[in-house]
């Protein structure tokens, strides 16, 4: 699944990756399958959530995000390109806890068997 936006976005499926651009803010989950987001919107007011079994995700957020990062993943291959300040990671491995910016919104993301890489728009 492939789709470009100019507002805010919901992707779902169960088998297929999902491909996704939008100016305003984008939420997506599949089962069997890798994600690639790219999202415009840094105010959403009920958070963003991002999640697949099989398949790696890379969310692409703006410059100016201030977000709660709550990241799950079975075995930990994140690459992380903009600041983070962890509040915890030690206490379960699977699971990393921290803020982006003043952390005010929720940011969920979640796999069970792929990465996670989370990059700055420019």
């Amino acid at each position: 699944m492939a789709n470009r936006s100019d507002g805010d976005a919901d992707a779902r499926t169960v088998n297929g990756s999902i491909r996704l651009t939008t100016t305003g803010l984008a939420v997506a989950k599949t089962v069997n399958g890798s994600m690639n987001i790219t999202m415009g919107r840094a105010d959403w007011p009920d958070g963003a959530s991002f999640k697949t079994v099989n398949g790696s995700i890379t969310l692409t957020l703006p410059s100016a995000l201030a977000a709660e990062l709550r990241a799950e993943m079975c075995e930990w291959h994140a690459h992380i390109r903009l600041p983070v300040s962890v509040i915890s990671s030690t206490a379960n491995p699977r699971r990393l806890r921290g803020t982006i910016g003043s952390g005010t919104r929720p940011l969920d993301i979640s796999t069970v068997n792929g990465s996670i890489r989370l990059l700055r728009a420019q």
